[in-house]
């Protein structure tokens, strides 16, 4: 299994080393302080099958550099760590799709084995984050709140960006190039008033653009273990 910690905090990164030395069979392990030396872990060496972050190393802009190391390595499993994060962080994450969310009071045991689900493929959020992360910013929004439209095709893609697809698979899944697919992006930043895709998706919820499926909503948060199970063949 091949791992990339990106983690500023060295104690910190000497625990998860020894997690895995101790756990962890076959592994090679790469370490990075810093999320510009994590670009560079990447574009030299290509993708993991885990890159686990620590969420103090991305900064105020952690959004957009997740999405940009998604961007980059596509076939990378990605694991955010963290203590706690803001709601809004959660949804926003939530919304580039495919990244995992781990709070760092698991135990070693939980942490390892969840590590390797996730490189092989699996998606996991801690269950409170899980719960809120689903279930933010729904209501009925069967009728728009303004008179702000969209042409099919931005609606199309507004629908797929909500799911987290990138340009080049929005841009397939359409039979349009991706240069057409900007060039909707544009008009639906427009529209919306935003300046980047998660901001594109939240402001398209709120205006009513954009309905979250009532199939989505979560009730009851599911335990650790029945969320595993319940997504391991997702």
């Amino acid at each position: 299994m091949k791992v990339l910690i990106a983690d500023s905090a060295a104690l910190h990164v000497g625990g998860i080393a020894t997690i895995f030395k101790y756990n962890g069979s076959g592994v090679q392990l790469t370490t990075v302080p810093s999320y510009e030396q994590l670009i560079q872990a990447v574009n030299e060496q290509g993708s993991y099958d885990i890159i686990i972050i620590d969420l103090a190393v991305l900064g105020r802009d952690c959004v957009d550099r997740i999405s940009s190391i998604k961007e980059i390595s596509p076939l990378s499993n990605i694991a955010i760590i963290s203590n706690g994060l803001k709601h809004e962080q959660i949804s926003e994450i939530g919304l580039i799709g495919g990244i995992s969310l781990i709070d760092k009071s698991i135990s070693d045991e939980q942490f390892i084995e969840l590590v390797k689900f996730i490189a092989k493929g699996g998606h996991y959020i801690t269950t409170k984050l899980y719960c809120y992360g689903r279930c933010i910013n729904y209501e009925d929004k069967s009728e728009p709140h303004n008179q702000t439209t969209l042409t099919r095709r931005e609606t199309e893609v507004l629908h797929q960006l909500g799911e987290g697809l990138s340009n080049k698979i929005i841009a397939a899944n359409l039979g349009v190039e991706e240069v057409t697919v900007r060039l909707h992006l544009r008009g639906i930043f427009r529209k919306v008033n935003a300046k980047n895709r998660v901001q594109a998706v939240l402001n398209a919820i709120s205006m009513g653009l954009l309905v979250v499926p009532e199939a989505d909503l979560v009730s009851t948060p599911p335990s650790p273990l029945e969320f595993l199970n319940t997504i391991a063949s997702a």
